[in-house]
């Protein structure tokens, strides 16, 4: 994951503003494990991996998901499942002309699962064990700040 915030600042009369912001986001990018490599270590296969943007909104899902799921012991929202209603799987959807993304983020008492889609043939999950996933979310909390800070809405 990468957090990308590249504000564009122009000056004015008695300071600066912020029109515009471009870029922003979390990129995701996962690659499919090929095996081992000749050290013996786990090889992936980055020549061809799945990615994904979350932006504002999709940040402020995961988190609510994690606070609801995590600290307070209930269920996704309802509004944040997916057409399946699992009570425990975030979904979020990005459409940008002929394409489309399928992002999940799904709990269960040991660890999550976070699946990116581009279709049937190009996904990619990785499992995240709970103290990753602690790092994930202050990771997530940390970007949402930084959005807010150079303006995105």
């Amino acid at each position: 994951m990468q957090c990308r915030v590249d504000p564009v600042w122009e000056e004015v009369e008695g300071g600066f503003v912020n029109p515009q912001v471009k870029g922003q986001g979390v990129f995701v990018e996962l690659a499919k494990q090929q095996g081992a490599g000749e050290n013996g270590y786990p090889t992936f296969g980055w020549n061809n991996p799945v990615r994904a943007k979350l932006g504002l909104a999709d940040v402020t899902k995961l988190l609510t998901a994690m606070r609801e799921v995590r600290h307070l012991g209930k269920e996704v929202p309802a509004s944040m499942r997916g057409k399946d209603g699992k009570p425990l799987v975030v979904s979020l959807f990005h459409k940008f002309g002929d394409t489309g993304t399928a992002i999940s983020y799904g709990f269960d008492s040991e660890r999550s699962i976070l699946r990116v889609s581009k279709s049937r043939d190009l996904a990619a999950s990785i499992s995240i064990d709970l103290s990753e996933e602690l790092g994930l979310e202050y990771y997530l909390s940390m970007s949402l700040e930084n959005f807010l800070r150079v303006g995105l809405r």
